[in-house]
C-alpha cells in the first residue's frame, strides 16, 4: 500500500510496478502531484500537461538530480534548460552546466548568463548585471557587501569540517542558534542582515529566525544538492512526469480522492477484510497465506490490508493519519517538530516575453520589500505561456495574503517590477495573474518542504527516527521532507525516498519466493 501519489508516492509505485508486485495507491486530492502542479495561463485550468504550462509549485531541477531525471524519462518528459541554450540536454551524457560563481549569499537566478541583464536594487542605488564578474565589481568596496564577503569567509571556514548525515562534534552548537542568531553575531550593516534573510527564504522559504542554523550550514555545505539548481525544468511542467505515470498505472492502481484517516497494525490478521482488496504480494504470494502486517482505512469507508505500506506526505498530512499505537515515540514527535515553509509564486502572464527583446532576463533582487522576481515563462512562451513571476515567502508570504487590500499589494508588487525594467509600461499589459499559496493547501499546509527549529537534528532520538524510513517492520515514511541526503527538500529527495522505501520491499519479497 501506498499512502499519496507525490513524487514519492509514484515512484515508489513506479518501482514496484516494474517488479511485478501488486499495490494500490491511495492520494486524497483529486490529482496528483502534492506540492507540484502545473497551470495552463491560456485556459485557466491546473493539472494540465503542455508546453504552455507554468509550475505553480515545485519546478527546478538541478544536474545531480538524477533519480529524478531518470523517472521522468521512464514516463517521456525531458528537462529543457533554463538558460534557454540550444544545446542537447541527453544524450549518452548528461550535459552539466555549472553554476556561475555568484557571491556566496545570492539568492537569484544563477544559470549561465545567457538571459539578458539582472538587476539588484540596494539602499546605494541599482546594480545592473549579467555576470557575477559585473555583480562582484560594482559592489566592490561597498561596506555592507565587504562585511557580507567576511561573514561569507566565516561561514566557509565553519562548514568545512561539518558532516551531512552523521551527527558530530559541531552538529549542537550549529542546532543551539538559529541562522539570525548567526546573522546578527557576523552581520551589522542591517542592509546585509536582510540580504542573507532574503537568501534564507530562497532556501527554505522561512525566516532565519526561525529555522536552525545547522540547516543553513548543511544547504551551503552542499548536503541536499549540487551543482546549479535551477539549471533544468520539465517540457509539459513539472507535474508532466506525475500525471504521465498516474495514466499509465491506471486507475485500478492509483486511486483519487481516497484519503486516508487510520493505518492500524495488524495482530494475526489474514487476507482481506470488509470487502477491501488485498493489496499485497503477487497471487502466487498470496496462496502462501503471507499475513497481512496493516490495515489502511479511508475516509469514504474503504478497509485495505497490506504487508507493506509506504506512507508520503507532508508532516501536517501525516500527522492527520492515525498511526499505530506501538509507532515509536521519537518518530511521532519528530513530525511535530517539522514546520512547513511558506511559499506562493505570484505569476502576471503576458502574450509574450517582450521583456527578452529589450536584453533583460527579468532576474530582479532587492535587499528590502519584494526581494526576487524572475522571468517564470513557460517552455513554448507563446500562447500565453509568457510569465514574469515574484516569490513570496516567509514573513513576506504572510503580509501579502494578510493583507486586507489584495489589489493594493498586487500593484505594490507591479510597481517594483516596472521599476525594475526600466519603467516598461508593458509591465501592466497583463492578460491574467494567478499565486497558489501553498499554506492554504489543505493537505500540504506550506512548501517547499519541512524544516527544522533548533535543537532537532543533533537530538540523537529525533536524528535517528528522522534517518530510519523504516518506522516499524514494513511500515515506512518517504519523500523529501524525510530523506537524509542528497535531494532532501527537493523533487529529486522525493524520487530516491520513494525508490529507496519500495526497493526494500521488493528485496524482501524476493527473499520470500
Amino acid at each position: 500500500m501506498v499512502v499519496g501519489a507525490g513524487y514519492a508516492g509514484l515512484a515508489a509505485a513506479h518501482a514496484l510496478n516494474k517488479a511485478g508486485l501488486d499495490f494500490v495507491v491511495l492520494e486524497a486530492a483529486s490529482r496528483p502531484g502534492g506540492r507540484i502542479r502545473n497551470y495552463l495561463p491560456s485556459t485557466g485550468e491546473y493539472d494540465v500537461v503542455s508546453d504552455s504550462a507554468v509550475e505553480v509549485g515545485g519546478t527546478f531541477v538541478s544536474p545531480s538530480h538524477t533519480a529524478l531525471l531518470t523517472f521522468a524519462a521512464d514516463f517521456g518528459v525531458p528537462p529543457f534548460n533554463t538558460s534557454r541554450r540550444v544545446r542537447p540536454l541527453l544524450d549518452g551524457a548528461r550535459v552539466t552546466e555549472p553554476a556561475d560563481a555568484y557571491p556566496w549569499w545570492y539568492w537569484g537566478v544563477d544559470t549561465e548568463s545567457s538571459m539578458g541583464s539582472s538587476v539588484l536594487h540596494t539602499q546605494d542605488g541599482t546594480v545592473t548585471f549579467s555576470t557575477p564578474q559585473q555583480l562582484r565589481s560594482q559592489l566592490k568596496g561597498r561596506p555592507v557587501f565587504v562585511e557580507l564577503e567576511a561573514a561569507g569567509k566565516v561561514m566557509e571556514t565553519s562548514i568545512a569540517p561539518l558532516s551531512c548525515e552523521a551527527a558530530d562534534d559541531l552538529w549542537p552548537d550549529f542546532d543551539g542558534i538559529t541562522f539570525e542568531g548567526w546573522i546578527r553575531q557576523h552581520v551589522q550593516h542591517e542592509e546585509g542582515r536582510n540580504v542573507l534573510r532574503a537568501m534564507c527564504r530562497g532556501m527554505i522559504a522561512q525566516e532565519p529566525a526561525q529555522v536552525s542554523f545547522l540547516s543553513t550550514a548543511k544547504s551551503l555545505k552542499g548536503c541536499w544538492s549540487a551543482g546549479d539548481d535551477d539549471q533544468y525544468r520539465m517540457r509539459g511542467g513539472s507535474q508532466a512526469p506525475l500525471l504521465a505515470a498516474t495514466k499509465a498505472l491506471g486507475a485500478s492502481k492509483v486511486r483519487l480522492r481516497s484519503a486516508v484517516r487510520s493505518i492500524r497494525a495488524l495482530s494475526g490478521a489474514e487476507g482481506a477484510a470488509h470487502g477491501g482488496r488485498m493489496a499485497e504480494e503477487p497471487l502466487e504470494e498470496a496462496k502462501k497465506k503471507i499475513k497481512p502486517r496493516y490495515e489502511v482505512s479511508t475516509a469514504d469507508g474503504g478497509v485495505w490490508h497490506a504487508r507493506y505500506v509506504i506512507a508520503t506526505g507532508s508532516p501536517p498530512a501525516l500527522l492527520g493519519i492515525s498511526m499505530p499505537a506501538s509507532l515509536p515515540s521519537a518518530d511521532a514527535q519528530l513530525l511535530q517538530r517539522m514546520p512547513m515553509g511558506e511559499s506562493a509564486k505570484l505569476f502576471f502572464f503576458y502574450t509574450s516575453a517582450w521583456w527578452r527583446a529589450e536584453g533583460l532576463s527579468a532576474n530582479v533582487l532587492a535587499t528590502d520589500g519584494y526581494t526576487a522576481c524572475m522571468d517564470h515563462s513557460a517552455y513554448d512562451a507563446t500562447n500565453g505561456g509568457a510569465a514574469l513571476m515574484c516569490w513570496l515567502e516567509g514573513a513576506t508570504n504572510l503580509a501579502f495574503f494578510d493583507a486586507p487590500n489584495a489589489t493594493k499589494v498586487r500593484e505594490d508588487v507591479l510597481t517594483f517590477l516596472q521599476t525594475s525594467l526600466n519603467g516598461d509600461k508593458r509591465v501592466r499589459a497583463y492578460t491574467s495573474h494567478v499565486a497558489l499559496n501553498w499554506p492554504d493547501d489543505k493537505f500540504a499546509r506550506g512548501a517547499y518542504t519541512g524544516f527544522f527549529t533548533p535543537g532537532v537534528q543533533s537530538q540523537p532520538h529525533f536524528w535517528g527516527a528522522f534517518a530510519r524510513s523504516e518506522k516499524m517492520p514494513g511500515l515506512f515514511v518517504a519523500g523529501a521532507d524525510y530523506y537524509a541526503g542528497l535531494g532532501n527538500g527537493y523533487m529529486e529527495g522525493a524520487v530516491r525516498s520513494g525508490e529507496a522505501a519500495a526497493a526494500t520491499c521488493v528485496q524482501r519479497m524476493a527473499m520470500r519466493s
